[in-house]
């Protein structure tokens, strides 16, 4: 098993998919400091829908509420309403855990790179992005995720995953907030005045 390690901002570099989630909540974000529920669009994924989830967490449980087919595939079945920390083994879900805090504390995306394997130990890598969202109480207690095969899903030969375990945890880099932080030209009779 490779070591666990916490990277900073420095030198990331996520899938395309993954970043195509982190583009979606960036910009579904605007000026607040975590986007709704409700303004936040699966279809913005595109594509990678199949490859997303959204988790609630429903006393001290992350269940989960939605999981696209590529997820259920992965895993061999239906997921709605189990904990998603269940998923994970040992160590890895209270790591997982943690992994969801920082996301809802700092307000902006995780990323966990994770070995998934079969029963048979049968192993594929996989980026798991957090990005936490609040519900209609302004609580952020909602998250959107993704699962990005970052290896070949053939390498588990139709099998289904058994268990994640964390490998890295990263933070995404964040672009401003929509209208928040932005340098502006002021100009007055076509001269720069600020």
């Amino acid at each position: 098993m490779a070591d666990l390690r916490i990277r900073s901002e420095a030198a990331l570099v996520f899938h395309l998919s993954t970043e195509r989630l982190i583009a979606a909540w960036s910009q579904a974000r605007g000026a607040r400091r975590v986007p709704r529920r409700a303004d936040f669009s699966p279809a913005a994924l595109g594509p990678v829908i199949p490859q997303a989830f959204v988790l609630r967490a429903e006393g001290g449980v992350e269940r989960v509420r939605l999981s696209g087919a590529l997820v259920e595939d992965l895993h061999g079945r239906r997921l709605i309403g189990e904990d998603a920390a269940d998923l994970w083994s040992g160590l890895s879900r209270s790591r997982f855990r943690e992994a969801l805090r920082q996301a809802r504390r700092e307000a902006r995306p995780v990323v966990i790179r994770a070995a998934a394997l079969s029963a048979e130990g049968d192993e594929i890598g996989l980026e798991v992005a957090l990005a936490p969202l609040s519900g209609p109480s302004g609580e952020v207690d909602r998250t959107v995720g993704l699962y990005q095969p970052t290896s070949f899903v053939a390498r588990l030969m139709r099998r289904p995953i058994a268990v994640l375990t964390v490998r890295e945890i990263a933070p995404a880099p964040l672009p401003p907030r929509s209208g928040v932080g932005h340098l502006r030209l002021v100009a007055e009779g076509g001269r720069r005045v600020a």
